[in-house]
């Protein structure tokens, strides 16, 4: 027995019997396994149905029928095999009959079974050492076509910037470049939960027509597009003749020569958007060369998908950005109070127009200017704060004195802030300022009687709401560019806390002006009206009763603050349909005593018991409490006997000198 032959199959191919039966033996007993056929006819036949076969020897004169050179070149049409011509004839002429045909040897009949055995076995090896060599470079070929596609489909990502037109160009590369017989993009439907194709190359649109990878069908969902795209990693048909998977398609494929297809996970931001499918017309065409070559493929359109949405993004938000400047800018220039902002050098970046005028220059020229050379006397609270605003601080200021430039006596109250770019870095510090310059007001003859102290009340109120309003829209645009929600909200929350408490914020500052009281009843009416009209359609009636009590100035606000929050508490926790109506009271009056109270109740839920008793509060109510201290009062909080409903209660004092205690904690709390 030969070593290593013994899985070999041979089909020997011999019209004479008896002659078929001796080489039959010879090779059996060598340790071949030997199938015999009479007739070229068979003998093609056999072979191109796919049987197993290693080697053939191939009688050259077969009698009636086609002879063994001709049934040689028909099998070899088909499929590689090793052929070994046998003859009984030593003849030239004979020889030469071969010449044009591959084959592996010419074996003379009779020659014993050495040399029969010999030839078969050098055939073999020879056959495969051929065939290594053939895969070496087929496979080298194939990974130089495989880099040829990455390369131009890379310079296709640099070049298009649409994706759809990028999934086109990918499918043409593939085919013209690739060598494959057809290559389409799939993307997947959501609302559907269907796999559409929207780019293919090289078969007719009937054939695109029938890809429908539909996930809720238990076959169309699960080829190998669909179990590429569940997985999230590749999947491979090799033999799609008898594949399972291809069950549905198989038919539509096999007709059009695929014989191997190739599925392909498209992602974006590590979610799967789609799939890269490839088919081809040979068996076995996706080895793991392959396979990683169209993995890498993949990741790339991924990466080149993500890098369009991201500049898309960027541009849309740069462009938001833009609008939003110009917006800004144009109201920030016709604002009748100052307006400028500085880089971290202090150099303009932008002067509004009442600034300009008061620098005595235009706005345009003004711009990139340090400050010091335009303005003489800019205070020093301002650069100082112009220092916080670049690490995130607000600064505010109450009315006070200031002299720029020579100008005649003014009273100014500003504002300054960081202003965040798109990508949520300070970029510059801005300045807003109400002022009043005395000098500017009509002459006595012009003003009906009016003091100068009241025309300067009636300036500081208009002008101090306008610079509120601009506040609140700024913070409302910051609440639009955060992607953080809480931000958001808690921006939002400040909006309206500064749209809502604008009148009373520029009562407040007036009287402080005037060095007066304000009537804490006054300003809880004109608190009401700004939140009726911020909740207008709300359903929910806002009152205020009680008599006149007055404070110190300064305790306006955090007065209206306690009621704004307490306002805004109930709208979220109160009140949770909408059947019913809804009701806030507010209650001012005096108690015995210099003192004063102030009652804020509802008609909603309630406080929960443990709230009662234990304390607990959330972010409103610790706001409240701490403001209450701020005003020296104490705080009680119950739910009323009629109806339910919460009630705050806070009494405070209306005469309080410096040294009127601030409590730390909640102890002056009943």
């Amino acid at each position: 027995m030969v070593e290593g032959v013994q899985s070999k199959h041979i089909l020997l191919v011999e019209d004479q019997a008896i002659i078929a039966l001796s080489e039959a033996s010879v090779l059996t007993e060598a340790g071949f396994s030997v199938e015999i056929v009479h007739s070229g006819e068979a003998a093609v036949q056999h072979a191109v149905s796919g049987a197993d076969i290693d080697l053939i020897l191939m009688d050259i004169d077969l009698g009636s029928g086609i002879d063994g050179t001709d049934a040689a070149t028909r099998i070899l049409a088909v499929r590689s095999l090793p052929i070994v011509f046998l003859t009984g004839h030593a003849e030239k002429d004979m020889v030469d009959r071969v010449k044009g045909i591959t084959r592996y040897g010419y074996v003379l009949k009779g020659g014993g079974s050495f040399v029969l055995i010999e030839s078969v076995t050098m055939a073999l090896e020879l056959y495969a050492a051929n065939q290594a060599t053939i895969d070496r470079e087929h496979r080298i070929l194939a990974l130089n076509r495989m880099y040829a596609v990455l390369s131009d489909v890379n310079q296709a990502i640099v070049r298009t910037r649409s994706p759809d037109a990028l999934y086109q160009n990918v499918c043409r590369i593939a085919v013209e470049s690739g060598g494959f017989l057809f290559a389409w993009v799939g993307l997947i439907e959501e609302k559907t939960n269907i796999l559409h194709p929207v780019a293919w190359y090289r078969p007719d649109e009937t054939y695109v027509k029938q890809i429908v990878i539909d996930f809720s069908h238990p076959e169309l969902g699960n080829g190998p597009a669909g179990r590429a795209f569940r997985s999230g990693i590749h999947f491979i048909s090799n033999q799609t003749r008898i594949d399972d998977v291809m069950g549905p398609w198989r038919a539509e494929a096999t007709a059009r020569g695929f014989r191997a297809s190739a599925a392909f996970p498209i992602k974006v931001f590590g979610k799967v958007i789609g799939i890269f499918s490839f088919y081809a017309g040979e068996e076995e065409f996706f080895d793991s060369d392959e396979v990683r070559l169209l993995d890498e493929l993949a990741v790339d359109i991924g990466f080149a998908v993500e890098t369009e949405q991201t500049e898309r993004e960027q541009e849309q938000r740069a462009e938001a950005q833009r609008e939003t400047e110009q917006l800004l800018q144009f109201v920030a220039m016709k604002d009748p109070n100052v307006a400028f902002a500085v880089d971290r050098d202090f150099n303009f970046l932008f002067v509004n127009d009442r600034f300009a005028d008061r620098l005595g220059m235009r706005a345009e020229s003004a711009t990139g200017t340090h400050h010091l050379a335009a303005v003489d006397g800019v205070p020093q609270e301002w650069r100082a704060a112009i220092s916080r605003a670049f690490v995130g601080e607000t600064t505010r200021s109450g009315f006070e004195p200031v002299s720029w430039n020579g100008d005649g006596d003014q009273f100014v109250q500003w504002h300054c802030y960081p202003w965040l770019s798109a990508n949520k870095k300070i970029v510059a510090a801005i300045v807003y300022a109400n002022y009043i310059n005395l000098s500017d007001l009509p002459p006595p003859a012009d003003i009906r009687g009016q003091s100068s102290g009241n025309l300067m009340e009636r300036e500081a109120r208009h002008r101090f709401k306008n610079g509120m309003q601009l506040i609140s829209s700024l913070l409302a645009i910051d609440a639009t560019r955060t992607d953080d929600d809480v931000q958001a909200f808690g921006l939002r929350r400040a909006a309206e806390r500064v749209s809502s408490l604008s009148t009373v914020l520029s009562t407040a500052y007036a009287a402080e002006v005037r060095r007066q009281k304000s009537d804490l009843f006054t300003v809880m009416e004109q608190l009401a009206g700004e939140l009726r009209a911020a909740m207008a359609g709300a359903g929910v009636e806002i009152t205020v009763k009680g008599s006149r009590v007055e404070v110190d100035a300064s305790d306006a606000v955090p007065f209206a603050l306690i009621v704004h929050e307490l306002v805004m508490n109930a709208l979220k926790h109160a009140f949770s349909g909408p059947d019913g109506r809804h009701s806030i009271s507010v209650l001012v009056d005096s108690r015995q005593g210099s003192g004063g109270r102030l009652t804020v109740s509802d008609n909603g839920g309630g406080f929960p018991e443990a709230l009662l008793r234990l304390g607990a509060a959330g972010d409103g109510l610790v706001i409240v409490r701490a403001l209450t201290r701020q005003v020296g009062g104490t705080i009680e909080l119950a739910n009323e006997a009629d109806n339910g409903g919460a009630s705050v209660t806070i009494e405070f004092p209306t005469e309080r000198s410096a040294a009127t205690p601030r409590t730390p904690d909640d102890r002056n709390e009943k």
